[in-house]
Order: C-alpha cells, then structure tokens, then sequence
C-alpha cells in the first residue's frame, strides 16, 4: 500500500515536473524569438545610425569640385564644403588623402581635435584600398571607438565609379557616450561597449539567465574583419517575466494538490484497506483461517475474499491428502519407469555395437581384397630388388665403393621395411595377433624416429621421466604405430616445424576415452582391450582390462588440426582427409594398439595442431627403465 501511495505522489510530482520544463521550453523559445528581434532590430539601428556617414563619404567623393580640390587644394573650400558637411552629417572627422594615401587636408569636430592625424597610417591606408574602394571598420582611437567609413575621390561623370582615383575622402564617427545612449533608448534597454574578447569568452546567450531578460552581443570589425569590440545589449521584457512567475506559481499550486491528495489518499487506505489487509496476511501467515471470521459477515470485497480464505484452507486439507496418494503411485510408476528405459538404453547400446560391428566387418573384408591384391603386386618387384642387392653384394661387394654399398645397405633396409608394411597391412586385414614382450618405450620411439626419414625440416623433440615401467607390447605393432603417427605430423605441418613427442606415467594423469576415439584431458581412461600374456606369447583375441598402471605417449604436433567434424571418423579404415592417403594409417595404428591392451585418442582444435595419445600396458612387476634424455632430430 505504501508503494501504490508512493507512486500516486511519483506521478504528481512527474506532472508537475513535465508542466514546468513545458513552460520552461515555452519560456525559452519565446526568450530566443525576443533576442532574435531584438538582434535584427539592433543590427538595423546601426546601419540606420552609420547612414548619414556613409552618405557623405559616398556623395562627397563623388564630386568634380572634391576633384579639383586634391589637385588644387584651398583651405577656405575646404573649411566651407568638408566642414559643414560633417556638421550636416553628424561627423566628428573628415580626412582628404592623394592617391598615395598622403594627407592633404583634415577636419575635427569640437573636442575631438586629437582626430586631426589620419586614424590609419600610410601603409595600412594603403593596405585597405587595396582591397576595397568602399571600407567600413570601427578603430579604437584616443577619443574612444570610432566608426570610419571611407570612398575613393572621382569624377562627377563616373557614374558607376569606374575610374582610377583621383584621391581618397574618410569620414569617421566616435561613439560616444551620447551614441551609445540614443542606441540604449531605440532598443528600450541598455546597450554597453566592451572589449573584444568579451563576447568570445562567453559566446553562450545570456537570455534566459534571469526572468524576462533578452540580451545577446554584437560584433564590431577592424580593417582586417577581426572583431575591434563588442556590443553588449540587453533590455527587459515583462511579458516573458511575468509567464515564468505564473510557471512557478502553477508549479507550487500542483506541488501543494499533490500533498493534499496524498495526505487524504493515506487515511482512507490506512482506515478501509490496511486493516483488513492486515487480518488477511495474519491469517495467510499463520494459516488460522480464524482470524477472518470478523470479515466474513461483512458483505463488501474483504468480507468476500475472507470467505473464499476458509474455504481454500478446507480445500487445501482435502489436497493434501490426494497429493500424498498421488506422489505414492508417481513414485511407484516412476521404479517401473526407470527400469524400462534402463532395458531400452541397454537393448539400444546393444544395438549400436553390432550395428558398428557389422560395418568393422564389412570394411575389413574390403580391406582384405585390397590387402591380398596389394602384397600380390608389390611383394614380386620388392623381391626381385632384395634378390638384385644380393647378387651385387655377394659378386661385386669387394670392387663397390663404400658409397655404393652404404646405398646397396640402404635399398635393403628399405626392402625390408616395406615387405613389413605390406606384412602389417595383411596383418590388420587379418587380424594378426601381437607377439608381446617387455620393451623399453623409449627403444620403440628412437627406432620409429629412425625409420621414419622426416623431411630435414621437421624436428622431433622428447620429453622422458625418470623410472619408466617397461610396457608389454609387440615391438614391431607399435614401431609401425607411431612411424604412422610422426608421418602423419610431418605431413600435417608441411615438412616443416616440431613433434613433441612425450611419455608420463599412467599414475600421474588420467584420462577418458570415448567411443569415437578421442579423449578429454584431466579424466582417467575407461576400461578397453589390453591383451593377457608375457614376452613372446601370442595374445588370440583382445580382453577388457583396467588401464592401470600404463605409459601414456603423447605425440603433438603444429600443423593446423583436425576439423571438428573429422574427428569421430579419424580412426575408421578407408576414412581420410587427404586428397592422396587412402585412410589406412590411423585404422592400422588403432587395430595395433588394440591388439597390444592399449587404448589410442585424439585431442585437436583448428588451428592449434593435433596430439595423439596412446596409453600402453605395463609388464608385472613394474620394472623401471633406464633414464635418457636423448632429442633426436
């Protein structure tokens, strides 16, 4: 109640408020008219006030007899003609120049006889008919500001003032205290002379500073357009004073009506509304629907609401009761609930797993057509090259240079590396069991370095721990997995940049693979196939197994990454992205690892290279391995 009050007084006040800044703009537009007006009709005043000189530089310059004069001069002409004139015009000097600006006769009004020097000297004299014929300029004199209007002397034929001249006649006029006064009566305020830099330290209007006041400031030039003075003006008008004093009474008037309602809103609320408010929040609080009972003979809205209160609170009782009744039998649907769709979830994993299965199946079969048909077309040549380097060596080893039997070395090693890849390949068609035995991973990492004949531009950086556990792997199986692995990172960073290539303790970090292959850091891997035997056993057929202890190898490298989209298929056989692989590589690195209990991931964001984890077991008992700090490049 207390707020609807508050807000009752918000708007009032807010009326208020919006009725006063709507006077006050109204006020303020009025003020800039006024100052408009009076602005334009000063501006007149001036020029009708500066006229009279105007004239009779004008008219007398343009004169025969004025003419004569320059060339001929006669002081008693001068005195009769130029003296008079200023005396008929209003002038309080009058100057006759030559053409070269040089002084030929001057003329002061009483008092002002200090005006006998021209107000300009010879050069500046020079400097302001040359750009006009015709200047007008106000000049701080001696006597105080005065306003000089100036003509050139010429024929009384030159009606268009066209000709060379023949002199030049100035007219000026001090404004005095009697100027400035006749100005303050015609604008009905006052008008006073300041400096020049008045107006351009406040160029804001000063209309409007205080009720009913109009006033603005007018610029007065030098010869060169700069501002020589200023003019203050400022008069009053009743009619604006008089509408800003009835705003502010009406102001006061709505500000009073304000309070009067408040004040009269407040009692009847708190005598007709709070009590009963009061009682009804009681009784909602404590839940007593007996605190009511007075209202509820009553026959206005409380007297109704009361009743509807001990009605809800009967009904609520009856609610209560079915509420419970009801959230047993949620409860009990919700078990038998839960247990199907645990049936359904675990129908559906089934499901997928053979549906992935029979895709497994289907592509290994593709594989195993190519596998056969490419051991049948590339095992004959490689055989004939071995059989070609034996001959050479056994027959012409002694007469070879060295360089050509280190070549001859060279094309064997080769042959045999690719008669193991062709061996391997057949391998994961076939699904060859791995030979496992306890191995040093640091041995497994430097022969893959070795074989791997990375671009000269790539370098392979190690980081080992100290007390390694030997891992229980097929030597060979995981040779050709991470000679894939560092193949694919030189070729990902375009033969150029650094594999890191890192091993930790399953101990000192875990993880979590997901069914697409890839893993998220900081969380332990979850339980995959590990195979069950010692050195040199075979292991028939993959088992599940807790990944704890293993050796962790992380192989990063810097090229651009892998698409987000790729990464569920990166391991899946003949998926690949490049435009010549054929999407063997990572299908036979995963098959391998697999085989040997070993779980393979991939971590990769566009941009930021990719690094493949693969996580091996470890041989019982935990055997630590030699330290080395070897960096192959």
């Amino acid at each position: 109640m207390t707020l609807l009050l508050a807000a009752l007084v918000v708007v009032f006040v807010a009326g208020a408020l919006a009725i006063r800044i709507l006077d006050a703009r109204r006020i303020q537009a009025l003020v800039s008219d006024r100052t408009r007006e009076k602005s334009a009709l000063f501006d007149r005043l001036v020029e009708l006030q500066s006229k009279p000189y105007q004239v009779f530089s004008y008219d007398y310059s343009y004169w025969d007899d004025m003419v004569r004069f320059v060339s001929r001069p006669e002081s008693g002409w001068a005195r009769e003609n130029i003296d008079e004139g200023m005396g008929t015009f209003g002038a309080d000097a009058a100057w006759v120049l030559t053409t070269d600006h040089a002084l030929i006769y001057a003329a002061a009004g009483e008092g002002y006889e200090s005006l006998a020097a021209p107000p300009l000297p010879q050069p500046a004299c020079s400097e302001v008919f040359s750009r006009t014929w015709f200047p007008h300029f106000w000049i701080e004199t001696g006597q105080g500001l005065m306003e000089v209007w100036g003509a050139p002397i010429q024929p009384s034929s030159d009606n268009a003032r066209e000709t060379p001249p023949q002199g030049f006649f100035i007219v000026g006029k001090v404004w005095s205290d009697e100027v400035v006064g006749e100005l303050s009566r015609l604008v009905e305020g006052s008008v006073q002379l300041e400096g020049p830099s008045s107006g351009a330290d406040r160029e804001e209007s000063m209309s409007g500073k205080r009720p009913g006041l109009v006033a603005f400031r007018h610029a007065l030039s030098d010869r060169n357009g700069e501002t020589t003075a200023t003019v203050l003006v400022q008069s009053r008008s009743d009619s604006i004073a008089e509408m800003a004093r009835q705003s502010n009474r009406l102001f006061l008037l709505v500000a009073v009506l304000a309070a009067l309602v408040q004040l009269i809103l407040s009692l009847s609320l708190m005598t007709w509304v709070n009590r009963p408010l009061d009682l009804i929040s009681r009784t909602l609080k404590q839940e007593d629907p007996g605190l009511v009972a007075p209202l509820e003979t009553q026959r206005h809205e409380f007297g109704n609401l009361a009743r509807l209160i001990r009605g809800f609170f009967e009904q609520r009782e009856k609610l209560v009761a079915e509420v419970a009744e009801r959230k047993q039998a949620q409860s009990e649907l919700a078990r038998h609930q839960l247990h199907l769709e645990e049936l359904v979830q675990e129908r559906t994993r089934e499901l997928q797993r053979a549906q992935q299965q029979l895709l497994r199946n289907e592509r290994l079969a593709a594989l195993g057509q190519a596998a056969g048909g490419i051991a049948h077309e590339l095992r004959n040549p490689l055989t004939a090259i071995r059989n070609s380097t034996y001959y050479l060596n056994t027959v012409h080893g002694s007469t070879l240079p060295e360089k050509a039997v280190r070549n001859l070395a060279t094309i064997e090693e080769q042959v045999e590396r690719s008669s193991r890849i062709i061996t391997n390949l057949l391998d994961f068609a076939r699904g060859r069991p791995a030979q496992v035995e306890e191995c040093r991973v640091e041995d497994i990492l430097h022969e893959a370095v070795r074989q791997a004949a990375l671009p000269t531009g790539v370098e392979v950086a190690f980081g080992v721990p100290d007390g390694l556990p030997q891992v229980m792997v097929d030597p060979g199986q995981m040779v050709q997995v991470f000679l894939n692995l560092l193949a694919n990172a030189g070729q990902a960073m375009g033969g150029t940049g650094r594999i890191t290539v890192e091993v930790r303790s399953q101990k000192s970090e875990g993880r979590r693979q997901n069914e697409t292959g890839t893993a998220d850091s900081g969380e332990r891997i979850e339980e995959g196939a590990r195979g069950q035997g010692t050195g040199g056993r075979e292991d028939p057929e993959p088992r599940t197994r807790n990944p704890e202890p293993g050796v962790m190898v992380f192989v990063k490298d810097a090229g651009p990454g892998i698409a987000p989209e790729a990464l569920p298929r990166i391991f899946e056989p003949l998926f690949t992205t490049k435009s010549r692989g054929v999407g063997l590589g990572l299908a036979i690195c995963k098959s391998f690892v697999e085989r040997n209990g070993g779980v393979i991931s991939v971590e990769s964001e566009p941009g930021k290279g990719a690094t493949f984890i693969v996580t091996l077991p470890v041989a019982e008992p935990l055997k630590p391995q030699a330290t080395s700090r070897e960096q192959p490049k």
